[in-house]
């Protein structure tokens, strides 16, 4: 598997688990269903992000993509994270 089809296919799954993690958020704070699906999709999305971004930046690295490309990729970083200290 080439690197592009990588971060193709993990893209893909970093999507589908977010979109899992909203609608676990859905059945836990409008509902008041259950609250499993934030506590499988958000440790799911958790992971994909983490080799997402990683793999972006190697991605990025090997077709020598311009300093704003890399820069925008690394923002997106920067909202889980002020996401996570908000929670504190």
């Amino acid at each position: 598997m080439t690197l592009p089809h990588f971060f193709i296919l993990i893209a893909r799954f970093e999507a589908f688990t977010w979109a899992g993690l909203l609608v676990g958020m859905l059945l836990e704070h409008v509902l008041a269903v259950t609250d499993l699906g934030v506590w499988l999709f958000g440790r799911l999305y958790g992971g994909a992000f983490i080799v997402y971004f990683f793999t972006a930046i190697v991605a990025g690295a090997g077709v020598k993509t311009g300093v704003r490309d890399a820069l925008f990729i690394k923002r997106s970083w920067l909202y889980q994270i002020a996401t996570r200290i908000k929670r504190l």
